[in-house]
């Protein structure tokens, strides 16, 4: 069985995200793994980094200069001398043989060809990191991109806009996300009155949409309350303050599904901005098949390339009434394709498509 090394600029202890997700994946197949986490800088201190999963190492090493200042050449290569030989020292006592598999989740590690010549390469690209790029940095970004993703033995990403974005540098696939909860039959309940927000609250969030909706629900269907649950970005505070004002939005600390009252939960509410790119290439959000295992439909805004199902509402201020008394009428009959959906994007399909890679 494989050794696997994943690469990634997240740490280990914030809330989970596809590359959390993908190590456990892995590690309770029963693979060990070298879990990288956020690089520090060389005038950083280390910390002590552990992990209660089994078999997962939690790794760091260093990296020279931020991505986003990488603006020419000479900054490029200079950070990746100093990550090669970074990572090198910190694997030097890993039996991490020629069979072993690294994962990349970074898009700027057009070098790891040179650590791994032999190794087995697949890079994993989630996020449009091109489109994203501040002014004038563009080029710098798509030039890494590139380069780590035709070095790459194969490169999987998540959504059908990042597939074709990927396209002129390598032959990518999907690999969109998964749960590892069961599928779970929502309890019989007759007051379900709350919309559920649940994750992060950033600037992902489309806020007046929200006032809008929260305005309209308090006229025509003045029982149902929209509840926020989850870590408040710096920047969106403003935006928060203004929501709370409203007698039918709440906020609730972070906490997980299973310690919400989800038995008055009709549907949960995706509400992102329209416009921005890495926005609109999001197929399906990494909360979503968790979401979708406690039985909940959903209801959305922006991502136009949201998948098409039963249970997906694209949420319409104008409709929202209507749209809530289907919910209430059909939450029963949406069960059986919620729990189709959530079978077909379960740990055990992923692990085979993943491994297919490796034959």
């Amino acid at each position: 069985m494989p050794r696997f090394l994943i690469l990634t600029k997240t740490q280990w202890h914030e809330p989970p995200r596809l590359r959390h997700q993908f190590a456990r994946l892995l590690s309770n197949a029963g693979n060990e793994i070298e879990f990288f986490v956020k690089p520090r800088y060389p005038w950083q201190k280390s910390s002590a980094l552990t992990s209660s999963d089994q078999n997962i190492a939690l790794r760091q090493h260093l990296e020279l200069i931020h991505h986003r200042l990488r603006f020419i050449s000479l900054l490029r290569y200079a950070n990746a001398a100093v990550v090669k030989r970074s990572l090198a020292l910190s694997m030097r006592n890993v039996p991490f043989g020629d069979g072993d598999v690294v994962v990349n989740f970074n898009y700027d590690y057009f070098f790891l060809r040179d650590i791994f010549p032999a190794n087995r390469v697949i890079t994993i690209i989630n996020d449009d990191f091109v489109d994203r790029a501040p002014f004038g940095y563009e080029r710098p970004q798509q030039w890494a991109l590139a380069r780590t993703c035709s070095s790459s033995d194969h490169v999987l990403t998540t959504s059908a806009p990042l597939q074709e974005r990927l396209r002129p540098y390598c032959t990518p696939e999907l690999f969109g996300p998964w749960t590892q909860d069961p599928y779970r039959q929502p309890y019989t309940s007759r007051s379900r009155d709350t919309l559920l927000i649940w994750g992060y609250i950033n600037s992902r969030i489309d806020y007046p949409f929200v006032r809008d909706l929260a305005s309209r629900l308090a006229t025509d269907r003045p029982s149902i309350q929209l509840l926020f649950v989850g870590p408040i970005e710096r920047g969106s505070r403003a935006a928060v303050k203004a929501l709370r004002r409203m007698p039918n939005i709440a906020f609730s600390p972070p906490a997980a599904l299973d310690d919400l009252p989800l038995d008055r939960v009709l549907a949960a509410l995706i509400p992102y901005r329209a416009g921005l790119p890495s926005i609109d290439a999001i197929s399906t959000p990494n909360k979503a098949l968790q979401i979708l295992a406690k039985g909940l439909p959903l209801m959305i805004s922006g991502m136009p390339h949201f998948f098409d199902a039963p249970f997906v509402t694209r949420a319409d201020v104008e409709e929202i009434a209507h749209q809530i008394d289907a919910l209430l009428h059909h939450f029963d009959d949406l069960q059986p394709a919620i729990e189709q959906f959530v079978l077909r994007n379960g740990p055990e399909e992923k692990l085979k498509q993943f491994f297919a890679l490796l034959d």
